[in-house]
């Protein structure tokens, strides 16, 4: 069976994904203190949220076996999604130090998504209270070993606090900047300070000084009592946008239920979702999630991806309430196709070859691998608008599926005729490079079966891409 090597900087183990499982590589010295950490997950730890883990043995090797969740990381995640990721890891720390347990770190790369539910993974980031103090690291440039609280300074503070209060002040994109560029092991060594929050008005201030008066007690329950306590009053909640209400607003907000209410572009990619079991459908362009909604409701798991952050927050904070398997994701299409690599250990730290050949980030199309793509209403816009490539937009969609659902909205389509100043690459096009028959033959070239069915308005066609 196949295996890949995932990038890490653990000195405890090394993680490989197996397509449908992961194995976790124990090394040697740490494989008893891992084995009485196992033991008391499987007593009492199996419902608090850390990623369901059994032993497996493999030509001698001990190897924990965990289940396999969709690869997303921070700077990806809702603002809500992050706030609920920071929530999640203080109620889990809570729960471990009843049981004499600690997080060695507090990062929010730590942490999956299973659609909408926090799942903690770096299992061998958990270790005994008295077992901290042989962490240097995390004591370097520290006298008092006996600091309960080095972890949330270290650690919490920076690589989770300082990203959720920039997003508290609605800076949503220089917060997903310090969760990618400053995140742990980052290229740079960068890390969040307090300087990275631009205006720290009364309420930032009194929290700051308020945590530290906490910590200097050094009782970390009552630490992590007063930062949920605290963090759960922060309204990270977008501003509304436009298209919050795009749906709305093209009265095509329809119930799922009431199929004969629906347009043409509705009938058909339900008949779609009908003709095959989709286990797993991407959407893209999502919104606020009409078509992941109605995926979700004939069976499939779905990833959602928008660039609007009020919408695709809004369409976690529904699929959350009502329990949904969607996975909402803020992401353009240019993100399909970027890494980002971590730190170099280049001395003699065998690090070094590992860093320079696996990315810290995967770029989703490595990560993504899903029987269905939905791509409506986003052609146009990603053509006539940001003047990229028929074909090099097809090819990224089909390192991802083998099937693809694809919207072509003509030139004499009202929204591009009314609005020509929207779309700065329209004069680039004419009916002469620009039609069905000229997208059909490029398409054909990764997905070589193609129907096509009727959309809404007339103007528009639905492609059924198959390879």
């Amino acid at each position: 069976m196949s295996k890949k090597c995932l990038l890490g900087y653990d000195n405890r183990g090394t993680v490989y994904d197996y397509g449908k499982y992961v194995l976790r590589k124990i090394n040697p010295e740490y494989i008893e203190a891992t084995k009485k950490i196992l033991l008391v997950y499987e007593q009492v730890l199996k419902k608090s949220g850390i990623v369901p883990t059994s032993t497996w043995c493999d030509d001698g090797e001990y190897e924990l076996k965990h289940n396999k969740y969709t690869i997303s990381y921070p700077y990806e995640w809702t603002a809500n999604m992050f706030k609920d990721a920071v929530l999640f890891h203080l109620h889990l720390c809570k729960q471990l130090s009843a049981k004499g347990i600690c997080l060695k770190d507090a990062l929010p790369n730590n942490i999956l998504f299973n659609n909408t539910t926090p799942i903690f993974i770096d299992f061998l980031s958990l270790i005994f209270n008295e077992d901290i103090k042989n962490e240097e690291w995390l004591f370097q440039d520290v006298d008092d070993k006996n600091d309960n609280c080095i972890i949330i300074k270290r650690m919490f503070i920076p690589y989770m606090l300082i990203p959720l209060l920039i997003m508290y002040q609605k800076n949503y994109n220089k917060a997903r900047k310090c969760l990618r560029d400053k995140c742990c092991n980052n290229k740079n060594l960068l890390t969040n300070n307090w300087d990275d929050i631009e205006k720290i008005d009364y309420q930032i201030k009194e929290l700051r000084n308020s945590i530290y008066n906490v910590m200097e007690k050094n009782n970390i329950d009552d630490v992590y009592d007063y930062l949920i306590e605290k963090i759960q009053l922060l309204d990270v909640t977008p501003s509304q946008s436009g298209y919050l209400t795009y749906y709305n607003d093209k009265k095509e907000n329809f119930n799922l239920k009431n199929i004969d209410n629906w347009l043409m572009k509705q009938k058909n990619i339900y008949k779609i979702l009908l003709s095959n079991k989709y286990d797993m459908v991407m959407d893209i362009g999502s919104n606020t999630g009409w078509f992941s909604l109605l995926a979700e409701s004939m069976g499939s798991k779905v990833v959602s991806l928008d660039i609007d952050e009020s919408s695709i927050d809004a369409l976690y904070l529904y699929a959350k309430e009502n329990e949904l398997n969607i996975l909402p994701l803020k992401m353009s299409f240019d993100d399909l196709t970027k890494e980002f690599y971590g730190f170099d250990y280049n001395s003699d730290n065998i690090l070094s070859n590992v860093v320079q050949s696996r990315p810290l980030f995967l770029m989703p199309i490595e990560r993504f691998k899903v029987d269905l793509v939905l791509c409506l209403g986003l052609l146009h816009h990603l053509l006539l608008g940001e003047g990229k490539n028929i074909s090099d937009i097809i090819n990224i969609l089909s390192k991802v599926t083998d099937t693809l659902v694809i919207e072509f909205v003509s030139l004499e389509d009202s929204l591009i005729k009314d609005n020509p100043d929207f779309f700065s690459n329209l004069h680039l096009y004419s009916e002469d490079n620009y039609n069905l028959e000229c997208f059909k033959d490029k398409i054909k070239l990764y997905f070589p079966k193609i129907t096509v069915m009727d959309s809404h308005p007339c103007t528009r066609k639905i492609l059924l891409c198959e390879k």
